[in-house]
């Protein structure tokens, strides 16, 4: 399946299978980290998917093509995943959905 993602005005196509990553610099020690994951029926089962790496900071995430969605009404952030049970997402999203998680990550 590919996308496209805007970014800075340019749109990239991206292949997404089950996990895909983009990162991009954000300063010298930091760089922006952006997952793109298709959803599977144990995505759903368990109403979360979890982040491949240690963050810092906040964390992103919206549906690939979707609505907007609000942390507290449409999902819950852990340590490190996404959780929507019992929150608006359980309504919306479905097997091969691709959702998107961008946040920081230290370069070492």
């Amino acid at each position: 399946m590919t996308k496209e993602i805007k970014i800075d005005k340019k749109i990239y196509k991206i292949s997404v299978s089950k996990r895909s990553f983009v990162s991009l610099a954000a300063s010298n020690n930091l760089s922006l980290k952006i997952e793109f994951i298709q959803l599977t029926q144990e995505h759903i089962d368990a109403k979360r998917v979890d982040q491949a790496s240690e963050r810092i900071g906040d964390i992103l995430f919206d549906i690939v093509s979707g609505p907007t969605q609000q942390e507290g009404i449409d999902y819950t952030v852990g340590a490190n995943f996404i959780d929507w049970a019992d929150m608006e997402l359980e309504q919306i999203l479905n097997v091969d959905d691709v959702v998107r998680l961008a946040y920081l990550v230290e370069v070492i």
